[in-house]
């Protein structure tokens, strides 16, 4: 397959990380906004952020699972989907336990993006770019973690941070769409050889 069909495919699913990454650290630019408008302490504040990581540390062995089953298009989409709503829940929410659904539902979701992210690069590319790809995803995290920050808090400055917030949880739901659409697991599907083994 052409190398642009391989970096659209794999681009579309590693947005998911890029996402992920980005949701990871907001919270740590609107922490006097959320404590102020939950009417929560430190402690809850902590809890609060730290359930992404709850519930992002149990995925982990069912995304390997998950993945193997359904493949990286299916996991990925849905993955992405529920994501977008899990932000919109946090973004909307009108109380904490709103706010800890939404980032359970991050956390949980966004969890799977690496693993599919390399399933599908092993479908795409061939070996001797392995190293490449998984440099070039961790780029983009990164990327996602430089958004959290100063563009982020700008954001929640400028529209406050329930805006900001949402506006992601939309990007989330539109590349969702995208990634279901366009992405294939392997590049069979349009009609080229596969590089898995």
């Amino acid at each position: 397959s052409p190398a642009w069909l391989g970096w659209l495919m794999w681009g579309l699913v590693a947005m998911l990380y890029l996402l992920g990454f980005f949701q990871r650290m907001a919270p740590a630019v609107m922490v006097d906004e959320l404590m102020r408008d939950f009417d929560i302490s430190g402690a809850l504040m902590g809890n609060l952020s730290a359930t992404y990581f709850y519930s992002y540390a149990a995925m982990q062995i069912p995304s390997g699972l998950l993945v193997d089953k359904i493949g990286p298009r299916r996991l990925s989409s849905i993955a992405c989907l529920i994501s977008g709503f899990g932000v919109l829940t946090f973004a909307w929410g009108p109380n904490i336990w709103f706010a800890y659904s939404g980032r359970f539902l991050i956390g949980a979701s966004v969890a799977v993006a690496f693993v599919t992210c390399m399933k599908l690069a092993g479908h795409w590319f061939p070996a001797n770019k392995f190293a490449t790809v998984t440099g070039v995803a961790l780029l983009l995290g990164n990327i996602g973690g430089v958004l959290a920050g100063v563009p982020l808090s700008e954001a929640v400055a400028g529209v406050g941070w329930r805006t900001a917030m949402a506006a992601s949880g939309i990007i989330a739901l539109v590349t969702a769409a995208v990634m279901w659409l366009v992405v294939r697991d392997d590049p069979s599907a349009y009609g080229y050889a596969s590089h898995a083994h």
